[in-house]
């Protein structure tokens, strides 16, 4: 039976480190990558494989009954069974790739699930004449990022001082300036029609981005005058 190089019992996570040697302290580093990468992989499986069964309840649920069903018999949250049927449904034909050579946030990024904006904020990284940006987490802790995701222009020209649009992979998401946090502008996942060409579901996309944003337009102006309380998205 193989020992591990560094001990995960509760005695060693508690007690302080001392690194024999830089050799020592290096090896064990690479150890370490190496499980999470292993360990990585293994929780790939287990989301694809739970989605998949969770994608076979819905179908033999009849319409409307399976987030009560959901709520019944686990302790998980609708997101995340949502979640893990997209990771299904995106890789179900080609199940070996996702194990192979995914990481879980790439897997994430590839359903549409989880966005990253670039590091830098030059216009050579980014077209902002597109809805349809690079992928970005919920929650932005580089405020660099948040920087750059408010010097970008609204698609509808309107000026927002509090929230910007963006679009990826058919998730609308709303982002607010002072909580540094994403929201989906609705609870729905806009697939591309089978047969409408690209252009066109961009188009469709973008004046979704467009009229959600002159929606909130109207949410600023009036929370500005003190009617509705800034909570309101």
């Amino acid at each position: 039976m193989e020992t591990d190089l560094v001990p995960m019992t509760e005695a060693a996570l508690v007690a302080p480190y001392q690194g024999q040697s830089l050799a020592a302290v290096t090896n064990e580093i690479q150890w370490l990558l190496g499980k999470l990468e292993e360990n990585s992989k293994k929780t790939l499986q287990f989301i694809f494989e739970t989605g998949k069964r969770l994608a076979a309840a819905k179908d033999m649920l009849d319409h409307g009954q399976f987030i009560p069903w959901l709520e019944q018999n686990f302790a998980l949250t609708q997101r995340s069974a949502r979640r893990y049927i997209r990771v299904y449904e995106t890789y179900k034909d080609a199940p070996l790739e996702l194990i192979r050579s995914k990481s879980i946030r790439e897997a994430y990024i590839e359903a549409g699930i989880k966005k990253a904006l670039p590091v830098g904020d030059s216009e050579s990284e980014s077209d902002s004449s597109s809805a349809v940006l690079q992928a970005m987490p919920a929650a932005l802790t580089d405020r660099s990022q948040l920087v750059w995701l408010f010097r970008q222009p609204t698609r509808s020209g309107v000026a927002l001082k509090k929230h910007r649009v963006q679009a990826v992979n058919g998730q609308v998401y709303i982002y607010r300036k002072d909580t540094n946090m994403a929201s989906p502008a609705l609870d729905l996942y806009l697939p591309r029609p089978a047969g409408l060409p690209e252009p066109a579901w961009q188009k469709a996309i973008d004046a979704y981005v467009v009229a959600t944003e002159l929606y909130l337009q109207t949410i600023e102006e009036f929370e500005e005058r003190g009617i509705v309380s800034e909570e309101a998205v």
